[in-house]
């Protein structure tokens, strides 16, 4: 009965640490998706004619932050600026930036902020930058992730097998 509790122990304690690496990683899939998402706003913006509300609209259907980018179409469907449609959405969806740091989340509102007050040209260098900065809290996340995730792994683990000694 002792062998059953701590291997029961060993198990849940090890699956409680992966759950809790997977959340850990869950900052990292959020940094890279807004990223693409940025990259697709930029690439609508340069290429084609059409507005900003229709740009969003384009690249809402296809990402994992469909209700920020839901949010803001809405938002400048109802003749919000970009500035007014970043507050609503970014105060709707704060858990997706959650792994930006004060400065990039202030980068991300200067460049929302300035879409559509600027000449084609100055939004383009705008979103070059606004990339390069996001690609540094890519990488910036994906390595406390990985940190973080073993951590929780191993964490796990021992605790698991902290117990069983404790249980036999």
């Amino acid at each position: 009965m002792h062998i059953l509790s701590a291997s029961l122990a060993v198990v849940l304690c090890t699956a409680a640490g992966l759950l809790k690496a997977k959340n850990a990683e869950s900052g990292r899939t959020n940094v890279r998706s807004f990223l693409s998402d940025i990259r697709s706003l930029s690439a609508q913006m340069d290429f084609t004619s059409e507005t900003i509300e229709v740009c969003i609209g384009k690249i809402r259907k296809s990402s994992a932050a469909e209700s920020f980018w839901s949010d803001m179409q809405k938002s400048l469907s109802a003749g919000k600026t970009c500035e007014e449609a970043w507050d609503e959405a970014y105060a709707r969806s704060k858990e997706l930036f959650s792994a930006y740091d004060e400065d990039e989340t202030a980068e991300l509102y200067a460049f929302f902020s300035s879409l559509g007050r600027s000449d084609r040209e100055t939004e383009k260098q705008k979103s070059a930058l606004l990339c390069a900065m996001l690609e540094k809290a890519q990488t910036r996340t994906e390595d406390e992730a990985k940190r973080s995730a073993r951590l929780w792994r191993s964490l796990g683990a021992l605790i698991g097998v902290g117990l069983a000694i404790i249980i036999i």
